[in-house]
């Protein structure tokens, strides 16, 4: 997978959602990646990570621990690893 397979591949994930809310909710992220969201306290260090059920649909779970910032940007690097098909 190239840079340019990646940009089509985001582009693709992002162009059918209503992103109006998008800066203060990640939801319309979650749904459209087949996943619902936890949060819990991990480990320190542990930011995140994301497991797939056998029905295919993806539990990304964030450290409640971490700021709020923090939280989105790994709500959104759970997203790419799902959308890219990436482990």
């Amino acid at each position: 997978m190239d840079e340019i397979d990646i940009r089509q591949r985001a582009r693709a994930f992002l162009a059918p959602l209503d992103l109006r809310a998008i800066k203060t909710d990640l939801a319309v992220y979650v749904l459209a990646a087949n996943a619902i969201l936890r949060k819990e306290e991990l480990g320190v260090g542990e930011a995140g990570m994301t497991i797939t059920r056998p029905d295919g649909k993806h539990v990304i779970t964030v450290n409640s621990l971490e700021g709020k910032q923090r939280q989105r940007y790994t709500i959104c690097h759970e997203i790419a690893h799902i959308v890219l098909g990436l482990p």
